[in-house]
């Protein structure tokens, strides 16, 4: 987890990176919602883009898709890893973290 400062808001809304060793995987928060492909130009990896997430409303499970955050999930050979930001850091700063990580993975 990565935030820009150590205030109350930073930490509430950090930059956030996941990895599971099992390819395939979805974000939770993502799940049933179609993204939107993202081409990393890295063999062996494939990425989609979420422009939002899940929130859930209240213990009966009633849930909406608030845009407060996005993603990009990553599949590589050596597993699943998944970044999710606030809106403040741009989509394209997103995909720049996510190409830097394959490679991690897959070693």
């Amino acid at each position: 987890m990565y935030t820009r400062g150590s205030g109350r808001e930073e930490q509430a809304s950090p930059l956030v990176v996941c990895f599971v060793a099992e390819p395939g995987r979805t974000l939770e928060g993502t799940e049933n919602r179609p993204g939107i492909a993202v081409d990393l130009g890295i063999p062996g990896a494939s990425a989609v883009y979420h422009d939002g997430l899940w929130m859930f409303t209240g213990p009966d499970g009633d849930r909406y898709w608030a845009p407060n955050a996005h993603s990009v999930t990553v599949n590589a050979p050596g597993g699943t890893y998944a970044l999710r930001a606030p809106r403040d850091v741009g989509a394209d700063e997103l995909v720049k973290v996510a190409r830097s990580l394959p490679e991690l993975v897959s070693s």
